[in-house]
């Protein structure tokens, strides 16, 4: 039984007041009242001359049946919930088609088949298994080189926000603020640095919140950016969404009050509408503007000074995302003939080819796509009614493939299982 479960006393309390005059209900006496409504003697009506019909006791003035206490079978749900291997449908408990044991069924002597745990008497999924098996992600040692969904269990709610893997949507990690708007996984250590616009305290360092099992379903962790720590951009004022990070070293690079800042607040120049895109492995800064066209491109060396990119495009591709590989800076652009992947080595960019087609709906932003660290580019797609996420290799390398479909979530009450992420318009992210 949950925190919240009435015990049966208290339930006969209830019955109780609900049923006195006091609580508003007709109180008229005579036939029709007393027949039609709840004749003395019946259960949850008052005792007869101290007597109750059959299977009932006068317990408190009240006719009750002891066999049928809230969240019992055939009985009324306990707040929604119900004993284990029951379910709670249309306000009764009822049985449910499953063996003790069995996922989302009880627990058999505190037990459960192999994959799952006891959890407030009934199986689910275990919290720690194989890459696609439901439970808690590692969001303290995340895989810069993997691409992760920044997601929501519940669609339509920005407090429920969570990460997970796009093969594995019910493997994930909560306990995010509720307006983080980038996020890049740090090389060193694998955690997550993101930036919440509802601050300016500078970048925080994830650090994830269990989710809560009560009363029969998870509930999302109270003031959970509370324990984040906090990487400081001290005499900013204005910070911006977009930061780079250098893949060596972890350390960010960072626009505010149109200055390009290091990690520690030490200026490296002035700036008016540029970006940061990258940190290059010479610790030169990848700056774009103007909606970041390629005829924007720019270089900026440690001491401030400036050099423009040479690249093979007309000067009006967008710049979508970009990617440390083995060879250089990858950049996913966006061409007239379609996606295509550049490599940017020592100032010029050579274009790679084109990505396999997706063959649907693309998603809207830059923040919809990643690169991981073998080059392909992962992308939100629609199918339909659903978002969805493509992997897409070079053309000549194979063909696109979905790795992740919000059609794929089950149709039970989110948070009743271990909860599904739904994208819902949110991003993907990955390493530097």
């Amino acid at each position: 039984m949950s925190t919240h479960a009435i015990t049966w006393w208290s339930w006969v309390f209830l019955v109780a007041v609900a049923c006195s005059p006091s609580n508003g209900l007709k109180t008229e006496t005579g036939p029709s009242a007393d027949e039609s409504e709840c004749a003395p003697g019946e259960n949850g009506c008052v005792c007869d001359g101290g007597m109750c019909n059959e299977g009932l006791e006068c317990v408190g003035g009240l006719c009750v049946d002891l066999d049928c206490w809230p969240g019992a079978l055939g009985c009324e749900c306990n707040m929604g919930d119900c004993v284990a291997g029951l379910a709670c449908v249309e306000g009764q408990c009822v049985e449910i088609d499953c063996e003790l044991g069995e996922l989302d069924c009880g627990c058999n002597d505190f037990e459960c088949l192999p994959g799952l745990d006891c959890v407030a008497g009934s199986c689910i999924p275990e919290p720690e298994g194989g890459d696609d098996t439901p439970g808690l992600l590692d969001c303290m040692n995340l895989d810069p080189n993997r691409v992760y969904i920044y997601g929501t269990y519940r669609q339509g709610q920005i407090d429920q926000d969570a990460l997970a893997e796009p093969s594995a949507p019910r493997r994930s990690c909560p306990g995010f603020s509720n307006r983080v708007l980038n996020a890049i996984i740090r090389p060193t250590d694998g955690r997550l640095i993101y930036y919440d616009y509802t601050d300016n305290d500078g970048f925080h360092v994830f650090v994830p919140d269990p989710l809560v099992w009560e009363s029969g379903e998870w509930f999302y962790p109270t003031s959970p950016a509370e324990n984040d720590g906090l990487i400081p951009t001290p005499g900013c004022q204005l910070i911006s969404p977009y930061f780079a990070m250098n893949p060596i070293t972890g350390k960010i690079v960072y626009s505010c009050d149109g200055r390009l800042s290091h990690e520690n607040g030490e200026l490296i120049a002035d700036l008016i509408g540029a970006l940061p895109l990258a940190v290059l492995a010479n610790d030169n800064v990848l700056l774009c503007s103007d909606e970041c066209r390629s005829n924007t491109l720019n270089e900026i060396h440690p001491d401030g000074s400036s050099t423009s990119v040479v690249h093979p495009g007309t000067g009006d591709e967008m710049i979508l995302t970009t990617r440390h590989g083995p060879n250089g800076l990858w950049l996913a652009v966006d061409t007239p003939l379609g996606d295509a992947r550049w490599l940017l080595v020592d100032g010029v960019v050579v274009d790679e080819g084109l990505f396999a087609t997706p063959g649907t709906n693309l998603g809207p932003s830059p923040v919809d796509q990643r690169l991981d660290a073998e080059g392909n580019l992962w992308q939100r797609i629609h199918l339909v009614t659903d978002d969805a996420i493509a992997r897409r290799p070079l053309a000549d390398e194979g063909p696109s493939e979905v790795v992740y479909n919000e059609a794929d979530a089950p149709e039970s009450p989110n948070f009743h299982h271990w909860p599904f992420v739904y994208m819902h318009s949110s991003f993907v992210l990955s390493g530097p």
